[in-house]
């Protein structure tokens, strides 16, 4: 995908992280609920965070460009730190950083729905898994995840089809349908519009860049 940003002056450093980091550890699942969306950081409202995140940016610079064979679990603990930091100041709710029972009852939800994305999960059937009702879980559920129930599902089952797509010669409605999804029809649309590309396209291209990978 592609980014830009308008011409400022001073230093920029650009950190690239895959997200397959995290989606392929099933022990940060929760992780990856949050990063979904984009988060603006300033000095104005968020000083203190942002001066940790620069300083941990600043430490994987300095790893990267003085690499080693510790190197890569360095910047692994650091990147996460960073995330973690991001999240607990950005996104958990009051409620949640309250109680460790909201922070427990959550996790457990989304590694419920981390185990079970190929079957059809129901807002009854969550809110059941959880312990609330089906209006406070809903509401609760945003809070956590910055997202709706549904999309939440549906870009589990992307990432889940994102890793079928790249080692798995099957067919696209195969694909669906191991991932969760109905239909052909509905898969291409939550594809596109999470990917901006069709599964057919995002093959495709990861076909021509491992074919890059072993002949270039």
């Amino acid at each position: 995908i592609l980014h830009s940003m308008k011409a400022q002056s001073g230093r920029r450093i650009f950190f690239l992280m895959d997200n397959t980091t995290l989606a392929n550890n099933p022990a940060l699942t929760g992780l990856s609920a949050f990063i979904n969306n984009p988060v603006h950081i300033t000095h104005k409202n968020d000083e203190a965070l942002l001066e940790k995140l620069n300083t941990l940016i600043n430490e994987i610079y300095v790893e990267y460009n003085n690499f080693n064979a510790m190197s890569e679990m360095i910047i692994y603990i650091k990147a996460l730190t960073l995330l973690c930091s991001i999240i607990k100041q950005k996104f958990l709710p009051e409620e949640i950083k309250s109680t460790d029972n909201h922070a427990n009852t959550f996790e457990f939800v989304i590694k419920y729905i981390d185990k079970n994305y190929m079957y059809d999960i129901s807002l009854d059937t969550l809110a059941k898994v959880s312990g609330y009702s089906k209006f406070y879980f809903s509401k609760i559920f945003y809070k956590y995840t910055n997202s709706t129930i549904p999309d939440y599902i549906n870009r589990r089952r992307i990432r889940a089809a994102e890793q079928l797509l790249s080692r798995e010669n099957l067919s696209i409605t195969d694909f669906a349908l191991q991932t969760g999804f109905t239909s052909i029809t509905t898969f291409n649309r939550a594809f596109k519009k999470i990917n901006s590309c069709t599964p057919s396209e995002f093959k495709k291209l990861h076909f021509n860049n491992s074919i890059g990978d072993i002949f270039g």
